[in-house]
């Protein structure tokens, strides 16, 4: 009876909605002209055989304009983008790509610069990026003043952004971080977080930094992010599992400091708390929910196993962080799409580490008894594999699609590598035990 109680609850871990990433790139360049969402969101993301696909209707609309206004000779036009040009000299006039702006005018078929920039957001809006970086960076290089030099500067490194170039675009935001306008100053230092959060750098973003309430809450959002990271990362070691029953596991080790565990995530879980009330957009709804997922997962590591009341806990504590999760999924931000998307294979491969090492149950007496309860539990946790297996490859492949390199993506990586290593090792238990 006890062991048809523990696989019972164990079944309802695995019950997850099958993922379906399809994840909208959402990003936007600092022009108001420019709508918020892009025509790439209406893709779905199985069909990743063009890591450059766009949309139909940004394939339609772009033949349209190259019908229209380009000739048969000047349809294609390309030209290497080199950051260090633009900051050789940051006085006005001195054009580095001054041909190449001309050119692009006759062929854009537009007389002014504002004429221009509103082809450039067409082209970025339509989903065709790699035009629009290039139409972006000829003119940051041949702005009449300052303030649109840096707009374009701006727009440039989002567009790069979208095209994986983060060292670029990293090069671009660390420049105008210090811009006299606001806007883009405070924006320019919160992409350049992200940049740096996603490679696993640690940064600590000052509240003062920030005059509106909105970018001063994200900030406290981001920080609390790495916070929760970083104790996951301390209770998920990297190291494989020992399938050795009669040992402590390394989560029981875990769980013998509770409570010092419990004061480490005081503060975050009031943060967390009261930040429901900064969720004004939808970046920063996805790294709340985030970090709401993170410290759910860390309450579910820290529930004991055994009795059947703390399995219970420690299961809807993990369907709570999956449910985060998969809200993040849904709001398309492709970065931290990526983070979620790792976060709920993990998940899965915790599940499987946790419980099949755990101790049986102390109502099993007999080695009988404890022997089925084991080749049962074996079983079940074979989902839990095959589902972590599922997640760290759509990741990957979805991360592919889009040029994302993030963290998350190496760490999916490594994930599944330990994943298939498990699979291979309970085929031999399964085997033996035959």
């Amino acid at each position: 009876m006890m062991r048809s109680s523990h696989l019972k609850i164990l079944l309802f871990v695995f019950q997850i909605l099958i993922l379906n990433l399809s994840a909208c790139m959402k990003t936007s360049p600092k022009i108001k002209k420019v709508e918020s969402s892009c025509p790439e969101c209406q893709y779905q993301n199985d069909n990743t055989g063009d890591k450059n696909i766009k949309s139909p209707q940004a394939e339609q609309k772009s033949d349209q304009l190259n019908q229209e206004n380009l000739s048969p000779q000047e349809k294609t036009f390309n030209f290497e983008i080199d950051i260090a040009k633009l900051f050789e000299s940051k006085s006005l006039g001195k054009n580095p790509v001054i041909f190449e702006y001309e050119r692009l005018k006759d062929v854009l078929n537009v007389k002014t610069y504002e004429e221009m920039f509103d082809k450039a957001l067409f082209f970025y809006s339509t989903g065709d990026i790699e035009l629009a970086s290039q139409i972006f960076y000829a003119l940051a290089s041949n702005s009449p003043n300052q303030e649109y030099r840096e707009i374009a500067l701006f727009n440039l490194a989002m567009s790069l952004e979208r095209l994986g170039e983060d060292e670029k675009a990293e090069m671009i935001y660390s420049q105008i971080a210090t811009s006299q306008q606001y806007e883009i100053s405070s924006d320019a230092l919160l992409r350049l977080a992200r940049i740096k959060i996603s490679r696993g750098e640690k940064i600590n973003l000052n509240q003062d930094s920030f005059k509106d309430e909105k970018r001063k809450e994200f900030s406290i959002l981001l920080n609390t992010f790495q916070e929760t990271e970083q104790i996951l990362l301390e209770l998920l070691p990297k190291e494989d599992i020992e399938f050795d029953f009669n040992s402590v596991s390394k989560y029981d080790k875990v769980r013998a400091k509770k409570n010092y565990w419990y004061e480490r995530i005081r503060s975050v879980e009031k943060t967390i708390r009261d930040m429901e009330k900064f969720k004004h957009y939808e970046e920063m709804k996805s790294v709340y929910y985030l970090c709401r997922g993170n410290l759910a997962f860390i309450k579910g590591i820290l529930e004991d196993n055994y009795p059947l009341l703390a399995l219970k806990n420690k299961v809807n504590f993990i369907l709570s962080a999956q449910k985060d999760y998969m809200d993040v999924v849904r709001r398309g931000e492709p970065w931290w799409v990526t983070a979620a998307v790792f976060k709920l294979g993990e998940t899965y491969r915790y599940v499987f580490e946790d419980l099949a090492t755990s101790r049986d149950p102390k109502e099993l007496k007999s080695d009988e008894e404890k022997k089925i309860y084991r080749q049962e539990l074996i079983k079940e946790l074979q989902k839990a594999l095959k589902y972590a297996a599922y997640i760290y490859e759509r990741n990957i492949t979805f991360a592919g699609r889009i040029k994302f390199k993030t963290l998350w993506i190496k760490r999916s990586q490594e994930g599944l590598e330990i994943v298939r290593k498990y699979t291979e090792k309970i085929q031999e238990i399964l085997q033996d035990e035959q």
